[in-house]
């Protein structure tokens, strides 16, 4: 196990779990250089192969497994969980000898149920639980978990180790929350929120980049200072179309430069630095945010002399962007590092791992934001991988995963796109993700140099390709690996776009952005102007504009619409102008891959049209709360069924907390039915639906309803014989 903690980390420095939690938003904490690193305890196949599951380091009491056991004084900054059926699979952490564990919780407790455990610090998200708050020790840690239950259960689990110098006083955690740690991690929460950076943004004017210039947007040599936030915002509308807006991600430059160095210690894609991979994606993290087009970063950037920020042009024609930053006085220049971005690409052949971080000198690794496309089709096996990590001349990685989206808080190639302040998946379609991670207290450092890899699969025998911006601190400025920036850098190549349009559409959809969609669907038209859907398309977009604009500023488009010769466009407007006519008037959507139908307050209203396409049916005197309730047949995976109606008043979607029974007696669809013993299904839903880039989905103008509407599925055992399940709209 590699454990390091810096020479000049304080002796006898005070350790407690209120003080590690307010690291958690201190601005400059994460520069810091004087602070431990962490290791990896991980499930990993020892024999290198893709069985990262089971592994654990010994036999505990009957009936437990120990996952990891350290010497102290340290701290575990991150714990990671997947395999277990459910979230009643039970964890037992042992601190400083204790015969009796401080900490003995079902996973479902620990990652997201009980108090303080709850988002953002803990959750049970993209089939994986988590849980992020610092829990120290002074002697010594003990974790255990459940036993598989069945030979079938894969168990993976990853917990991270902070060693801290033995002169440490430490104060291990108590086994409960004290009002100083749980209003601790009230502010933490608080301090992540992404409120406004700059209202100098909007003072400044727009200037124009011609190509092939650097133009500094900031300089300054008033040092020891620090960079505390920076923003920039593109001028989107001096551009032509969607297809020049989005290459103006890629073709821009940002690059930054440390006490006079004649070459930067920053080089990346603008878009790629603030977290998007190949479109912009309207989202938030901890240390940077995207909204339309403007990007706001927060990275402590310390500097000792000077500092100097600038954008380069490899656009070939003229871009506006305007800039601002803040500076502000550094008072522990000795403590903090300098801050380095570098962007790498590799692919698409497979045989080796992608490299994303080579570096020497003494710091840390802090994050990294990185886009995987898959090129074959054998689906997400490219995320199969693991990551590697090198220091300091170790021939075998030190540290090294259990998968690609677990490294990223995810699990089973992860369920649907989202944001935490530390982890984030902003972009998943059929077989392409962009996915990031910031290591807040569990930094990895190294005293002399340090090599991070992605494996592409499993013994990297996936083809596809993989795109980062990693993050890391040095103990002076160094040149940032530019080897991958000449030139026009196009996004890698996309070969099932044209299935999955919609899925992208959903998924912006689910950040609220609908302008981006409307810039997603105006993009891929540019590409695919004779795709077949095509009218289709453009019918949504003019349900994008209805939705921000209201619904008669287009209303003349789903007139014209109606009177198309392609008789899914005319039933789709004509559908939606039927619902705008009155405000007793609802629609219902049912989307399932079976069999499937659909019942409000007692009667039949839709059957399901098949895994291709939404079915939808009109409601006349809709009521505004009633009794929904689904019946689908015993299907196999991916068996799945999801539900929309939209009434004027609001929409009504299914989601977890519907309940289900499976066969069950008397009339299940009557309103007044009594389902007071059936449970609610749990978890968080269903990938997609659908997650197969090869069942395409038939373009539709129904916006949020796929996005909205979480998938169902039975996931508990089928008895004999069963042949339908029933859901129920909770009351």
């Amino acid at each position: 196990m590699f454990l390091l903690f810096p020479p000049n980390l304080s002796a006898g420095e005070r350790v407690d779990t209120a003080a590690l939690i307010r690291r958690m938003a201190d601005p400059l904490e994460i520069a810091r250089l004087d602070r431990p690193g962490a290791a990896l305890i991980a499930s990993t196949d020892p024999t290198g192969g893709n069985d990262d599951f089971g592994h654990f380091l010994r036999d505990g009491p009957p009936g437990w497994k120990v996952m990891a056991d350290v010497s102290g004084p340290g701290f575990v900054s991150r714990f990671w969980f997947t395999g277990a059926r459910d979230g009643g699979h039970r964890v037992r952490l042992f601190f400083d000898d204790e015969a009796t564990p401080r900490v003995d919780m079902s996973l479902a407790e620990f990652c997201g149920g009980s108090p303080p455990h709850q988002p953002p610090f803990a959750a049970y998200e993209n089939y994986a639980w988590y849980n992020l708050i610092p829990l120290p020790f002074a002697r010594r840690f003990v974790a255990m978990c459940e036993a598989p239950a069945k030979p079938r259960d894969k168990l993976y689990f990853q917990i991270n180790v902070n060693a801290l110098p033995p002169e440490s006083v430490v104060v291990s955690f108590p086994g409960s929350f004290s009002e100083e740690e749980r209003a601790a991690l009230a502010d933490v929460a608080r301090r992540w929120q992404y409120g406004p950076v700059f209202d100098a943004l909007s003072e400044q004017t727009f200037q124009w980049i011609r190509p092939g210039e650097e133009r500094a947007w900031g300089e300054t040599a008033a040092g020891p200072g620090l960079i505390s936030a920076i923003a920039f915002e593109l001028d989107a509308e001096s551009l032509p179309d969607a297809q020049a807006r989005t290459l103006a991600l890629r073709d821009v430059r940002l690059l930054m430069y440390w006490d006079g160095a004649s070459e930067p210690s920053v080089a990346a894609p603008l878009g790629d630095f603030f977290g998007n991979g190949w479109q912009r994606v309207s989202h938030a993290s901890a240390l940077w945010r995207t909204r339309e087009w403007t990007f706001e970063a927060r990275w402590p950037m310390p500097f000792r002399k000077s500092a100097r920020v600038a954008l380069y042009n490899a656009a070939p024609t003229p871009l506006r962007f305007r800039a601002a930053w803040r500076v502000e006085p550094n008072p522990t220049p000795e403590r903090l590092g300098y801050f380095h971005a570098e962007f790498r690409r590799s692919g698409p052949g497979a045989g080796a791992p992608h490299t994303a971080l080579e570096a020497r000198g003494r710091g840390h690794y802090a994050g990294i934001v990185l886009s995987a496309v898959g090129a074959t089709k054998t689906g997400y096996a490219l995320l199969e991988g693991d990551e590697l990590i090198r220091r300091d001349g170790e021939r075998l990685p030190g540290w090294q995963g259990t998968g690609l989206e677990d490294y990223f808080n995810g699990g089973w190639y992860y369920q649907n796109v989202l944001a935490r302040p530390l982890h984030g998946l902003t972009f998943k379609a059929p077989y392409r993700t962009v996915q990031h991670r910031i290591h807040a207290l569990d930094r990895v450092a190294f005293e002399r140099e340090i090599e991070l890899a992605f494996e592409r699969g499993p013994r990297n025998a996936e083809p596809g390709w993989m795109e980062s911006v990693a993050f890391y601190y040095l103990d002076r400025p160094a040149a940032a690996f530019r080897g991958h920036l000449a030139g026009a850098m196009h996004p890698p190549p996309a070969p099932l776009e044209a299935n999955t349009i919609m899925i992208e559409l959903w998924n912006l959809e689910r950040w609220g952005d609908l302008k981006a969609a409307n810039e997603r669907l105006e993009l891929f038209l540019q590409r695919h102007p004779r795709h077949s859907e095509a009218e289709m398309l453009r019918l949504r977009q003019a349900a994008y504009r209805a939705e921000l604009e209201g619904f008669e500023s287009v209303r003349d488009v789903f007139e014209a619409a109606a009177r198309s010769s392609n008789p899914d466009v005319r039933e789709a407007a004509d559908h939606l102008l039927w619902f705008h006519a009155d405000p007793g008037r609802a629609l219902l959507f049912l989307y399932a891959s079976m069999p499937a139908r659909a019942f409000v307050n007692g009667r039949e209203t839709i059957a399901s049209a098949g895994p291709r396409r939404v079915a939808v049916a009109r409601i006349e005197n809709a009521a505004p709360a009633p009794r929904i309730s689904i019946e689908a047949k015993h299907s196999e995976y991916p068996d799945w069924a999801q539900l929309l109606y939209r009434a004027h008043a609001g929409d009504i979607h299914t989601h977890p907390g519907w309940r289900a029974a499976v066969d069950p007696p008397g009339e299940p669809h009557r309103p007044d039915y009594d389902d007071s013993d059936w449970l609610p299904l749990g978890g968080t839903g269903v990938k997609g639906p659908p997650d197969d880039a090869f069942a395409q989905v038939a373009a539709d103008p129904y916006i949020h309803v796929q996005s909205r509407a979480i998938g169902l599925r039975n996931t508990r055992p089928w008895p004999p014989g069963a042949k339908t399940i029933v859901y129920r709209s909770p009351q």
